[in-house]
């Protein structure tokens, strides 16, 4: 009788050892899945404050939305306004964030930078840019308000 009893005793055990473990794995994940999310949350913080504090960007913004002449504009501040853009893609094609994020806070400045030709973008050097425009005009044409954008 004692010997079922330890026996009974140890499978218990082992069943609550096997809860526990599965619940702090549940636990663990969640955890994990949190702190990714802010992670990307301060990303795209910094992103937005790098983009809207940058008094080049800034010039350059004003330039295409009044529709001035692109030519006064300095090449390397192109570059580095492009090249923001192109890390913006970079992000998406790791998955780090989506396509629609994206589109949501600066779809509107890639597509103005786009059609204003700031850059030649069939040059391979732009391929990243090329396709974040095409993707941004692909979702300005379909876009509809989603409750899902997240981090």
């Amino acid at each position: 009788m004692l010997c079922c009893k330890t026996e009974l005793i140890a499978q218990y055990a082992t069943i609550l050892g096997v809860i526990a473990t599965v619940a702090s794995a549940f636990w663990a994940l969640k955890q994990y899945r949190e702190e990714r999310n802010f992670k990307k949350a301060s990303f795209f913080i910094e992103l937005r404050e790098r983009f809207k504090n940058n008094s080049k960007f800034n010039n350059i913004r004003r330039i295409l939305e009044n529709g001035e002449n692109i030519n006064s504009i300095i090449q390397t501040d192109k570059y580095d306004y492009v090249g923001f853009f192109e890390e913006l893609q970079i992000a998406i094609n790791s998955k780090y964030i989506s396509p629609e994020l994206v589109y949501y806070l600066f779809g509107y400045y890639i597509i103005q930078c786009d059609r204003a030709q700031l850059i030649n973008r069939e040059l391979q050097l732009w391929r990243a840019f090329k396709q974040l425009a095409d993707k941004m005009s692909e979702l300005d044409n379909n876009f509809q308000y989603s409750n899902k954008l997240k981090f």
